[in-house]
């Protein structure tokens, strides 16, 4: 199997005044004071009840078109892996769980001890999140060369407001849509999502985090009301990763900016956007 390989590329950007004026206008990042962004993270790693979260989800999605993004971990990748780890879960998840289980987690922002929590406190606290204003605006903007799968993501960050942590995290994941799972009752749960074969189809699976800086993020340093950065990752797409295809047509980018580990500000996600080559 082929590794991902990671280029980092940074666009630096010169400040007439620190934190006012910017010597380089923003291209599609909103300098206008905006609502957070409610990222919510699955951690449901066995197959029951998947599709369950799935259809919670969705409904949010409709809700918040802009303002809703949902990302299912991945605990075979290391990043997932320490994302799940330090959720609070105890990892004594049952074989088989009973409907209304505890275990049926998830988090909204990383904003609350755990980050991971039962599915019944999600609803209060996305509608509480995406009413805050942000400090910061994030826009993603991922394009695909076909012929050599080279991805490249450009990722805008705009301070509505001073941040109250002098350093802040810049985390971008590369997520795939339609991949196929067995959740034993998803016909039950999201029947929409099951295909004729009897198979799940998992949308917005977490495949690669693209940012330096692990599981965490790249350190942004200048979180300051005014202050602005492009910063560009490219990275070279492997035909597969831990044995399941990277379909190029169902991969999506998700940004998102956090205080620390925790408390994440606000985020954007895009569909890639392929570029075809002679």
């Amino acid at each position: 199997m082929k590794k991902l390989q990671f280029f980092y590329s940074i666009i630096i950007t010169i400040f007439l005044f620190v934190g006012t004026i910017s010597a380089q206008t923003p291209k599609w990042v909103s300098t206008e004071v905006q609502n957070r962004t409610a990222i919510f993270e699955d951690y449901i790693y066995v197959n029951f009840y998947v599709g369950m979260a799935d259809k919670m989800a969705n409904g949010f999605e409709k809700q918040y078109p802009n303002q809703f993004i949902t990302i299912n971990n991945n605990l075979d990748i290391d990043e997932g892996s320490e994302i799940f780890h330090n959720s609070g879960i105890d990892g004594n998840i049952p074989n088989v769980l009973e409907e209304g289980s505890p275990y049926l987690l998830g988090s909204i922002n990383r904003s609350t001890i755990p980050w991971a929590i039962g599915i019944d406190k999600w609803q209060p606290l996305v509608e509480n999140i995406v009413n805050q204003p942000s400090v910061v605006n994030v826009y993603v903007k991922p394009e695909l060369n076909i012929v050599t799968r080279e991805l490249t993501v450009e990722v805008e960050y705009y301070y509505t407001d001073d941040s109250p942590a002098p350093e802040n995290y810049l985390t971008v994941m590369l997520l795939q849509n339609e991949i196929l799972i067995k959740d034993n009752l998803a016909n039950k749960y999201n029947p929409d999502n099951v295909t004729e074969d009897g198979l799940y189809r998992q949308m917005h699976f977490l495949r690669a985090v693209l940012s330096p800086g692990g599981a965490w993020g790249d350190t942004i340093t200048n979180t300051k009301k005014g202050s602005y950065e492009c910063r560009k990752y490219t990275a070279i797409l492997p035909d597969s990763i831990k044995k399941i295809p990277v379909e190029l047509e169902n991969l999506e980018v998700a940004a998102f900016i956090s205080e620390s580990k925790a408390n994440i500000y606000s985020g954007h996600k895009a569909n890639i956007e392929i570029i075809k080559t002679d």
